[in-house]
Formats: structure tokens, C-alpha cells, sequence
């Protein structure tokens, strides 16, 4: 086992809130290689990134994000709630949509998944280790037609699986609670 990595896996975390300081660009385009050393069952190769370095777009799917949230809420949100929501969106230093290529088989698609999930858990572990903080974000914006026009993305090609944010973070959240492995484990012998 390399030096290091337990710690590293036990210690990094989901961030929430970033500074508004930029991340070295080598860093996230080291993280996107290291995403592709992710197992990949058949070599399907599914990975398809879109990095939004467009303040417009990053502005745009901000708007919408309050759009839709207002939508939800079936009424006006306040100016403080409105500022959040593009905080949310706007102020992590990057973002990375997370695609994959449209399967006809549902098998396919599962491992494809996977593969990309586990491609994520080697960016974040990388950014992490150079002090950097991720977050993984799916949800109705990840669906949304809007949000595929202004990526230049055909839905009937690719979907979007999520979002990974990319900052430094204001703070380290707590350490969450997690299943003991007793609790999880089946062993047949």
C-alpha cells in the first residue's frame, strides 16, 4: 500500500463552501487524467468531461438553479436565498460535468457508472492531497434541457451524471458518520 493512502481516504470530504480563489488549472487537468486510470470493465472508455471555464455559462446554470428553485418553492425566493443558490454555483474556483455516452443496454450503462464514480473518487483523493476540495452534485439541474443547451450536449448522445465542483474550501466539515464494517459485512465461508 502506497504511504499515505489510508489517511487520505479516511480524511477527505465532501466540501461545501469555497473560497473565491482560483485552483491551479495543472492540478484539475491532472485530476481529469487520473479520473481515466479508473477500473473500467470491457475498456469501454465512457468518461466524457465538459470543464466550464465560461463565466457566462457558469452564470447561466446559476439562473436557472434559482429558476427552478423558485419553481419548487411555488414562490419568490428572498434576495439572501437568490445569492446563495448562485454562490452554490458560481463561486467553487471550476466545475466539471460529468458525462457519459447514451447505452441501449442497461448493463452497459451500470458499469459505465461505476466506472466514472470511481474515476471521480481518484480526482477528489489527488485534489484533496494538494489541498483542494470537491463535491459531487446531481439533481434536477443534471436533467434539465437548458443546462444540455448551454454545454453544447445532446441528450440523445450523452447524459449528464452529475456535477464535481472544484474550490478551495473555507472549512473541512466533520467527519460523518459511517457504517461499521460489522454492520455491512457478510461472509460466507
Amino acid at each position: 500500500m502506497l504511504p499515505g493512502i489510508e489517511e487520505l481516504i479516511t480524511h477527505r470530504r465532501t466540501v461545501h463552501e469555497y473560497l473565491p480563489e482560483p485552483v491551479d488549472s495543472s492540478l484539475v487537468e491532472k485530476a481529469l487524467e487520473l479520473d481515466l486510470w479508473a477500473p473500467n470493465h470491457k475498456h469501454t472508455k465512457p468518461w466524457r468531461f465538459c470543464w466550464v471555464k465560461a463565466p457566462a455559462v457558469r452564470e447561466a446554470i446559476a439562473e436557472l438553479g434559482v429558476r427552478l428553485k423558485a419553481e419548487q418553492a411555488d414562490k419568490p425566493l428572498s434576495e439572501p436565498v437568490q445569492n446563495a443558490i448562485r454562490a452554490k454555483f458560481t463561486n467553487p474556483s471550476d466545475l466539471v460535468v460529468l458525462l457519459q455516452d447514451v447505452q441501449v443496454s442497461d448493463f452497459q450503462r451500470r458499469e459505465d457508472y461505476a466506472t466514472i464514480a470511481m474515476g471521480v473518487q481518484n480526482m477528489s483523493l489527488h485534489l484533496w492531497a494538494n489541498g483542494i476540495g470537491t463535491k459531487w452534485s446531481s439533481g434536477g439541474l443534471t436533467t434539465h434541457d437548458e443546462v444540455y443547451k448551454l454545454l453544447g450536449v445532446s441528450k440523445e448522445q450523452q447524459e449528464i451524471v452529475g456535477f464535481l465542483w472544484i474550490g478551495k474550501p473555507t472549512k473541512i466539515p466533520a467527519t460523518p458518520d459511517k457504517a461499521n464494517l460489522s454492520e455491512v459485512l457478510t461472509v460466507v465461508e
